[in-house]
């Protein structure tokens, strides 16, 4: 699906540009009268809606054991990704190594 700003015709009391958002999905305005603070918070409530759609999708097959249908040859495990985090200078390991030895 793509979209695309549009600057609406200036009118005579009109003191800053108006600008609509057009669907190419549905070949219609899904937003008009807009300023470009109200465009930039409609695009990134939509990349915030996807990207809590995409995660949540993930999640649940993670917490349903099925990790491999997501990460493919990928797939790593915790101990795993605490020997990488270790390994590049990241901050989980020494915590997660503290609270095993304490």
């Amino acid at each position: 699906m793509s979209y695309q700003i549009i600057k609406q015709p200036e009118m005579n009391d009109q003191s800053y540009a108006k600008l609509a958002i057009f669907s190419t999905e549905t070949d219609t305005l899904v937003a008009w009268d807009a300023t470009e603070g109200e465009v930039l918070e409609w695009f990134a409530e939509r990349a915030a809606r996807q990207a809590r759609d995409g995660a949540r999708w993930v999640t649940q097959h993670v917490i349903n054991g099925e990790a491999q249908t997501i990460y493919r040859q990928f797939t790593m495990g915790w101990s795993d990704a605490l020997v990488k985090d270790r390994e590049h200078g990241g901050e989980a390991s020494a915590e997660f190594t503290e609270r095993t030895t304490s």
